[in-house]
């Protein structure tokens, strides 16, 4: 969900003294996003204008939303020890992973002040921590951005896409994997010779009609663990966006 810049480590105090409970001004905020005014205007080009640093303008998540692509990041980096979800929102994506990847660590990287406090009251791991920039995090065998570069009506601006792709590249190891899902540019053009193309395709949005950049890539350089993904693109449509179960976000 967010652009993520390059400096300070997330708050280090115990989760408790930095979690509230929800206001009724914090209510009524909530019901003002389920209008569809609010929505439209949250999906426009003046919306990104004025909030420079975001991705998305809204939270939409669930632990298991994506289990063939959390099943191919299995197969493609089984080794992983340290594993980042770009973009985790309330953090449900990182109960999943830290499900495939037990002995890792899993951080979840959200920039939302609201949807990093719920990940970490809801936090069910002591693998999983949650961070609001990605500078001093470290370096990652495996990265998830997830349904987070991209944009229901009008596309992102390319180079927002591209300047996250590169803070995420000096994260992640040689010989590590980038698992990119629903972006409206293409990421094997802003990724260049660097990355190796694990497997790629278009996907239809099943709400608006659109059609998306998707792919796996392994950064060059370091050990290679060979694995075949033998993964249909189509079934992963079928699995984790039922038509019955769509979403405004999708």
């Amino acid at each position: 969900m967010s652009e993520n810049q390059d400096s300070v480590v997330v708050n280090s105090q115990p989760v408790d003294a930095i979690i509230s409970a929800e206001s009724p001004q914090d209510e009524k905020q909530e019901k003002e996003k389920k209008s569809p005014q609010y929505k439209a205007s949250r999906w426009s080009s003046s919306w990104y204008d004025s909030n420079p640093h975001y991705l998305q303008p809204d939270h939409m998540t669930r632990e298991e939303r994506f289990p063939l692509i959390f099943d191919s990041a299995k197969k493609l980096k089984p080794d992983a020890k340290r594993v980042l979800s770009f973009g985790c929102s309330t953090g449900e994506e990182c109960q999943a992973l830290v499900k495939r990847f037990p002995d890792a660590e899993v951080i979840g990287l959200e920039i939302d002040n609201h949807s990093i406090q719920t990940a970490r009251k809801r936090n069910k791991s002591e693998n999983v921590f949650f961070h609001d920039e990605i500078g001093g995090t470290g370096t990652y065998d495996l990265v998830t951005a997830l349904m987070v570069f991209f944009c229901m009506e009008e596309a992102i601006p390319k180079d927002r896409m591209a300047s996250n792709l590169k803070k995420i590249d000096k994260h992640l190891n040689p010989g590590g994997v980038l698992m990119l899902y629903t972006c409206d540019h293409d990421p094997t053009e802003i990724l260049g010779a660097d990355y190796e193309p694990l497997n790629v395709w278009i996907r239809e949005h099943n709400k608006n009609g659109k059609h998306y950049y998707n792919g796996y890539y392994r950064k060059r350089g370091g050990t290679i663990v060979e694995e075949k993904l033998d993964i249909d693109p189509s079934k992963i449509e079928e699995v984790v966006e039922p038509k019955q179960e769509v979403s405004d976000a999708g």
